[in-house]
């Protein structure tokens, strides 16, 4: 693409306009197959759920809410086990003072459900409150939001596990280690957005057979457990951010 680019920036004036009209057209078509995307979405959301409501009646809706207390009760668990004492014991930094730092971007996490929307957020505080040195801050928070995603895995292992249970699979060790090694592969080329965790999820289910439906009852109800495992997954990124220059010996700017 770069080598286009610059090619394209030599041709003449006439010939680089109709490149760049090309190029516009293909953007609103592919902006107008978005929104045709989101129109009929829910549509096909609830053909693929009908069916499983048929088979399981009221019962899947009592699932789905052990489902999601179960993931949110995980992850708050999480931060209050993992991240937390990494913070004391390795970052050497009072947990009040993080928490103080570091829940603007919390809430920015939980409400955008995006780590790359709350990066800004996140840099601020690093520099501003905590006085982590720029050049760590800056290297170690994009990083994190690329590939640190605790939160997420947490929420794919309880999903796999629902979906399972749900359609009456039997999930053994093998099945579990292959979901999580088809998981963790898918994980490194998805994006910081909204639901991505859901859709890191079609490899692990094509690997162990579990049916791809299966990922239509967890988009119809992932906007929650997406708010608290973002909010995770940032705090994990400012947890890494903090631990980095401590284990270093950096000095506080």
């Amino acid at each position: 693409m770069t080598f286009l680019a610059v090619a394209a920036a030599g041709l003449p004036e006439d010939k680089r306009n109709s490149l760049v009209e090309l190029a516009d057209g293909a953007s609103e078509a592919l902006i107008k197959i978005v929104h045709w995307v989101l129109l009929l979405a829910p549509i096909g959301i609830f053909a693929l759920v009908a069916p499983i409501v048929a088979q399981f009646g009221w019962s899947v809706f009592k699932a789905m809410l052990w489902f999601i207390a179960a993931v949110v009760i995980g992850l708050i668990i999480f931060i209050s086990s993992v991240y937390i004492p990494a913070v004391a014991v390795m970052g050497r930094l009072e947990p009040g003072k993080f928490l103080r730092a570091a829940f603007p971007s919390m809430m920015m996490g939980f409400s955008t459900t995006s780590s790359l929307a709350t990066l800004p957020t996140m840099l601020q505080a690093a520099e501003g409150d905590l006085h982590i040195p720029r050049s760590i801050a800056g290297f170690a928070l994009p990083l994190g939001a690329s590939v640190n995603r605790a939160g997420s895995a947490l929420y794919q292992s309880i999903a796999v596990l629902f979906i399972a249970r749900l359609y009456g699979i039997p999930f053994g060790f093998t099945e579990m280690f292959t979901a999580a090694a088809a998981v963790f592969l898918a994980s490194l080329t998805v994006a910081s957005v909204p639901a991505a965790s859901v859709v890191s999820l079609l490899p692990a289910f094509t690997a162990t057979g579990l049916p791809i439906s299966g990922l239509s009852i967890l988009i119809g109800l992932d906007r929650i457990p997406d708010m608290f495992r973002t909010m995770t997954n940032v705090t994990g990124h400012l947890t890494g951010a903090v631990v980095v220059p401590a284990l270093e010996g950096a000095p506080q700017e």
